[in-house]
């Protein structure tokens, strides 16, 4: 069985690409408001690494954006094509 799991460096990551310089304490509060099984379901429907990543990060800026924490007009991560 294949483990992955989310990080605050996962979120600061996706914030950071958006220009925003968040502190770890505020990384920590996004990280918690996160739906972190629809992230791990949606990384594990890939098989490389590279794939993995790029799914977990857009659903994290999904997440983001449906919370208003980004800025919904602004998507810079897509979850890689089949």
């Amino acid at each position: 069985m294949l483990a992955w799991e989310v990080t605050t460096d996962d979120v600061a990551v996706v914030v950071a690409c958006h220009g925003l310089q968040l502190s770890d304490e505020e990384c920590a509060a996004l990280h918690d408001e996160l739906d972190h099984d629809a992230i791990v379901d949606g990384a594990l429907s890939y098989l490389t690494m590279d794939e993995q990543v790029a799914a977990a990060y857009s659903v994290i800026e999904d997440q983001l954006m449906e919370a208003q924490r980004l800025p919904a007009a602004n998507k810079l991560f897509e979850v890689p094509e089949w």
